[in-house]
């Protein structure tokens, strides 16, 4: 992977052609474990191909320091989180971006509006480089709806009689060769539908014989997890914490858990019972989530836990 960084960062943008492609997503008829990507590419203009090119330009120049993607991983303004190219749905997008012949050409405003995504395809010498952004909710047709496109026109504002669309001055992923570069995590993974990190993490927890012991049965929670990205995040979590290792976190859980108003119980093996109904009491436990405050009792769900 650091050679497709060296790559992406000795690429010559501002001699690159430029080619821009629209793209709505939805379910692929034959295979439901795949995303469908319709996309469509639209002529631009001179300024257009300027602008995109200064802005993949200054997205690669910002990062100076790649890791590999996790699922609890964050980036910041000089970082970007690498995926392996084969580990997601993003050759099915640069397939698509392809196809650049008549048919697939945008020649009406509905081929833009609801889209998804859109990507700025760079090429120079053969070699290609892409910038991926998910689209302003004012693509949306509901909230065109809802507003009025104006131009400032020398001293007033006017209507813009002509459809607007605004691109967003900065990339969600950049992809060169066989890496993808995370910019934007969240947006990322919605793009991209990336779930094979969080799969991973949630059956490596599965497998864990410290975990698996709690409870009675672990059908429900696998079950309730699901191919929730919440939920799998959630339980990225639980693993990261590892409060569930600690016989003492464990037996202070139980002791307290009708003081915590926790929806637990116990078996007559000291097992956990897991029932549909009880899996988010149980993840709120074992994230060390309700906690109690020191005026009434009062219990409370929380989003952090830090020490003070």
């Amino acid at each position: 992977m650091s050679e497709d960084f060296e790559s992406l960062k000795a690429f010559d943008v501002n001699n690159a052609n430029v080619h821009l492609w629209i793209f709505k997503t939805g379910q692929d008829a034959t295979n439901k474990d795949l995303p469908r990507y319709t996309g469509r590419w639209i002529e631009t203009g001179e300024n257009l191909d300027l602008g995109l090119s200064q802005v993949v330009q200054s997205e690669i120049d910002r990062v100076s320091e790649v890791s590999p993607y996790d699922i609890l991983a964050q980036t910041n303004e000089n970082s970007a989180l690498t995926i392996p190219y084969e580990e997601t749905h993003v050759g099915l997008i640069i397939d698509a971006c392809e196809e650049q012949n008549d048919k697939n050409k945008i020649k009406k405003v509905k081929h833009i509006e609801n889209a998804v995504f859109y990507v700025a395809k760079f090429v120079k010498d053969g070699r290609a480089i892409y910038g991926i952004k998910k689209t302003p909710s004012e693509w949306k047709n509901i909230n065109r709806r809802n507003f009025f496109s104006v131009h400032f026109t020398g001293e007033e504002l006017e209507v813009e009689d002509s459809d607007t669309f605004s691109l967003q001055k900065k990339f969600d992923i950049l992809v060169c060769n066989n890496t993808v570069f995370a910019l934007q995590k969240n947006n990322c993974e919605s793009i991209l539908r990336y779930k094979q990190a969080h799969l991973a993490n949630f059956n490596q927890l599965n497998n864990d014989m410290n975990f698996v012991d709690l409870f009675n049965d672990v059908g429900p929670i696998k079950k309730y997890v699901g191919n929730n990205k919440i939920h799998l995040r959630r339980a990225a979590a639980i693993q990261q914490k590892g409060y569930y290792k600690d016989s003492g976190f464990i037996e202070s859980l139980i002791n307290n858990k009708d003081r915590l108003r926790l929806n637990i119980e116990v078996d007559d093996n000291n097992k956990i019972v897991v029932t549909d109904d009880v899996c988010r009491d149980i993840f709120q436990a074992l994230l060390d989530h309700r906690l109690i405050s020191h005026y009434q009792d009062k219990v409370y769900d929380v989003q952090h836990t830090e020490d003070v």
